[in-house]
C-alpha cells in the first residue's frame, strides 16, 4: 500500500513511523495502523516525486490508478524490472538482478526475445562469466522455450495481467483454437 498517495494521506503515514501490517492478499503487506504514540517528531511525511529518479523524466499518474509512473518507455529502470518480473516469473535459473544489470549495461539484450539469442561469446565478455556460469545460463534460458502460455503470457509483463488474467487468457485461446479446429474439419 505504499505505492497510494491516498491511502498514506489517509492513514496519516510518515518516514521513520512504527506501523502495524498485515498479508493482504497472498503476499502484499499492508498497513493497518500508525502507532503515533510512538512518535518521535523525527517523522516526515513522503514526497511522491515529480520526475523519475533514474532519467529524471516527467512521472504521472493514470486517473483511476494509484502508482505513479515514470513517461519514458526507454527508462532503464523500466526495462530493468521488466526483464527481472520475465527472469522470476519464467525461473531462469542463474538470471538474477546482477546479471540482468551486466546484460543491460553491456547493451546484449534490450527487448526481452534477446535473452533467447545471447551466446557463449556474449556472455563470456561479462565479468565474472567463466564457461560453467556461462553454459548453466545459456541451458536455462534454453529450457525455458517450452512454457505454458499462461506462464508465458504472466512472464510477459503486460500491464493489467496478472497470474489469473493470463490463466484465463491462455484458457481462452486454447478454447478459440479447439473452435477453429472443429470448423476446418
Amino acid at each position: 500500500t505504499l505505492h497510494n498517495q491516498e491511502e498514506l494521506r489517509r492513514k496519516d503515514v510518515r518516514i521513520g513511523d512504527t506501523v502495524v501490517i498485515q498479508k493482504a492478499g497472498d503476499v502484499i503487506p499492508e498497513i493497518v495502523q500508525v502507532l503515533k504514540d510512538l512518535r518521535t517528531g523525527k517523522e516526515h511525511k513522503f514526497i511522491f516525486p515529480s520526475r523519475c529518479p533514474i532519467c529524471d523524466s516527467k512521472v504521472e499518474r493514470k486517473e483511476g490508478e494509484s502508482a505513479i509512473r515514470c513517461t519514458n518507455p526507454d527508462c532503464f529502470a523500466q526495462d530493468r524490472e521488466r526483464f527481472i518480473h520475465f527472469a522470476t516469473v519464467m525461473n531462469v535459473d542463474g538470471l538474477g538482478e546482477k546479471v540482468i544489470d551486466l546484460l543491460l549495461e553491456a547493451q546484449l539484450v534490450d527487448e526481452l526475445p534477446d535473452l533467447f539469442h545471447l551466446t557463449r561469446h556474449d556472455l563470456l565478455q561479462l565479468p565474472l562469466f567463466k564457461d560453467k556460469k556461462t553454459d548453466k545460463l545459456i541451458d536455462a534460458l534454453n529450457a525455458v522455450k517450452k512454457i505454458s502460455l499462461d506462464r508465458f503470457l504472466f512472464a510477459l509483463g503486460i500491464r493489467h495481467v496478472g497470474e489469473e488474467t493470463a490463466i484465463a487468457l491462455a484458457d481462452f485461446l486454447r478454447e478459440e483454437q479447439m473452435d477453429r479446429t472443429t470448423e476446418n474439419d
